[in-house]
């Protein structure tokens, strides 16, 4: 491959991979309740906040909200990733 290549496949990876709000991961269980997203609204008043960084099902520390069908949320932090919190 050229450098020219190179070049463009490397900055095509990094935008993919380090774009800032909620991913998939793409290897676990957990992936199809992602919601694919750059914002989070907060459930009692509505007000919007952008995700500043990437953040996917193998992130740590994260604060996550949980819409139950029996219309109550749930809200967390995970330690670990949030995939290994939910295989638990």
């Amino acid at each position: 491959m050229s450098d020219d290549m190179e070049e463009v496949a490397e900055h095509s990876l990094l935008g993919l991979c380090c774009c800032p709000g909620c991913m998939e991961c793409g290897r676990c269980v957990f992936c199809p309740h992602v919601d694919l997203t750059n914002t989070s609204a907060n459930p009692t008043d509505g007000k919007s906040y952008h995700i500043k960084q990437h953040i996917n099902c193998c992130s740590k520390g994260i604060i996550y909200i949980v819409y139950r069908s029996c219309m109550k949320i749930y809200i967390g932090k995970t330690i670990q990733a949030m995939r290994k919190s939910w295989d638990s």
